[in-house]
């Protein structure tokens, strides 16, 4: 007889997901309308950016639901609980979780391949004043053909590739029994779905080493060097300021007068005219913004207090960072040590033995539901911060062009759509960087079984059998991992995805793993470098963020 699924373990599970669904909203609109243009923005386009920064970061918010689920089928003493006692329920848990990932990544797939491109060039296209929104459309649509012909091939290739088979009858090696059931239920279309999201993890993970691990040191660096932010600007003027608005000014005097002259502007003219104009406002209304909140109470007491805040939270983030990267190094070194090699995606065969940092938090936190869910959506955001950080820092590049600069409140719309673009590959690759950096966690959870042994003394606590030297079968209580016996364990969908997908095509598992020691070690190239901007002085890091910005936009109107 199946027995039913209690609501009260469906409602603890899925109402935290719920509520942090309605925030991930809030959190994506709010952070999208805080880079986007404020006068040249689109609704289409926000919108857009909006739903596709929403998507890609549930991809990681079902994480701490999955991991729940599978925790709470069993008690403290590692019997399974009565309601999953039965086979059938725990694999009616697992199909709802596994295909919450495959709606969630083939949505995130949607929007990278579909309407990101089609909004991307719809708005390229709205700067030829001479097209109509029907030309307009057909003319995104064609381009956004090239990318839903690249994903097809994908899923194509994913489908028919042939990949690794397990020996007959499904009875594979020892090490690998834990994907008996996995393997046996694996078809054409899970096998292309699995591919298909690895292929974007790849992209998003090389993404991933490029921003997130400049600035997962450029955050924190960047805040503790708050220096002279908050003052005034006109009581310190830089040589740079008076140098780019003498040089603006200059180039403003010599468009009109040749305007004037009646000489027609090239177009390359007209927008560096308007980029110039809508310089001068923004300047005016945020020196009309500083004056305020000068003036007010409020407003000293914030800028007389936050600076040293700032800095608090910046030397936490440092921290924060540097213990990351730490539990990523461990994890990398223990399956160097212990793992079963590239040719299994590097797959460690039994339980960690090294000590992760961030992974006995988590199992700690799992213990009082939802701190670990709190702390693995604050982990999430701080890497969708360090994205960000590295994406203003260092601008939108593609084959090694540089093709737009990211700034709050001024973010031009094609600017604003290939940031989401990038931010959802680097979510998408964030859960494989979660999964190193907390693996005991992301796999099974707080999960415990009974591993049996022989011990050869007397004991109460275990049945011996009567003969001179007393043998005695012993049971011992142990973390779950891979070497546990079949039906003793639940591996977290997630993990056993990408586990599968390590087996069956070992070229992803490795890929990722070298991939996490070229995070660390661009992190710490990338600590040095910002260390070393940090001593320097603010007049020649001014000098140079301006000098970028103004080339930047040029670049983007002409």
């Amino acid at each position: 007889m199946t027995i039913v699924i209690p609501h009260s373990v469906l409602a603890v599970g899925w109402i935290p997901f719920a509520v942090v669904l309605v925030l991930t909203f809030i959190f994506a609109w709010i952070y999208v309308r805080l880079f986007q243009h404020h006068e040249l923005s689109e609704v289409s386009s926000t919108l857009t950016a909006v739903l596709g920064l929403f998507v890609a970061l549930l991809t990681s918010a079902v994480v701490p639901v999955d991991v729940f689920l599978i925790s709470y089928m069993k008690n403290s003493n590692g019997t399974f609980k009565s309601w999953a006692a039965d086979n059938s329920t725990r694999q009616s848990i697992e199909l709802t979780v596994t295909y919450t990932y495959y709606t969630l990544y083939s949505v995130a797939a949607l929007f990278l391949f579909i309407l990101l491109p089609f909004m991307y060039f719809y708005y390229e296209e709205k700067d030829d004043e001479d097209v109509s929104t029907k030309q307009r459309c057909c003319t995104s649509f064609k381009y956004t053909l090239v990318f839903l012909l690249a994903a097809i091939i994908i899923l194509l290739v994913g489908a028919f590739v042939p990949l690794k088979t397990p020996p007959g009858n499904y009875s594979i090696e020892n090490q690998f029994h834990y994907l008996e059931d996995q393997l046996e239920r694996y078809t054409h279309a899970d096998q292309a779905i699995s591919v298909f999201i690895g292929v974007l993890s790849m992209f998003g993970m090389l993404s991933l080493l490029l921003y997130t691990g400049f600035g997962l040191s450029a955050l924190p660096l960047s805040m503790i060097r708050c220096g002279n932010r908050y003052k005034d600007d006109s009581d310190t003027p830089t040589r740079n300021f008076l140098t780019r608005k003498e040089r603006d000014d200059e180039k403003a005097r010599a468009l009109r007068a040749k305007s004037r002259a009646g000489r027609n502007l090239t177009r390359f003219e007209r927008n560096e005219m308007k980029r110039i104009e809508e310089d001068e406002r923004l300047q005016t209304r945020l020196q009309r913004k500083k004056e305020k909140l000068r003036k007010t109470t409020c407003g000293k007491i914030f800028l007389s207090i936050f600076k040293p805040f700032e800095v608090v939270f910046g030397v936490v983030l440092l921290v924060l960072s540097l213990v990351m990267i730490s539990s990523l190094i461990i994890t990398s070194v223990e399956k160097l040590e212990h793992s079963l090699g590239p040719k299994s995606g590097y797959t460690l065969p039994s339980s960690f033995k090294s000590i992760n940092f961030c992974d006995k938090i988590m199992m700690l936190a799992q213990k009082v539901f939802p701190l670990d869910y709190i702390l693995m959506t604050l982990m999430v955001l701080f890497f969708v911060f360090a994205s960000m950080s590295g994406l203003k820092k260092m601008g939108i590049w593609c084959c090694c062009i540089k093709m737009f600069k990211i700034r709050a409140g001024k973010t031009m719309p094609q600017a604003l759509l290939f940031m989401v673009f990038l931010l959802m590959l680097i979510v998408m690759a964030l859960n494989i960087v979660l999964l190193t950096l907390t693996p005991q966690y992301m796999q099974y959870g707080n999960q415990q079984y009974w591993q049996q042994g022989i011990h050869n003394e007397t004991s109460t606590l275990v049945q011996c059998s009567t003969s001179t030297l007393v043998q005695c079968s012993t049971s011992t209580l142990v973390q779950c991992s891979t070497s546990a016996p079949q039906g003793e364990c639940t591996m977290s969908r997630f993990a056993m995805l990408s586990s599968t997908l390590f087996y069956k095509a070992w070229i992803f598992g490795a890929f990722y793993y070298w991939c996490i020691w070229g995070l660390s070690g661009i992190y710490v190239l990338c600590l040095l470098y910002n260390i070393y901007n940090v001593c320097r002085t603010r007049a020649d890091i001014e000098m140079l963020d301006s000098d970028d910005e103004s080339d930047e936009e040029s670049l983007i109107k002409a």
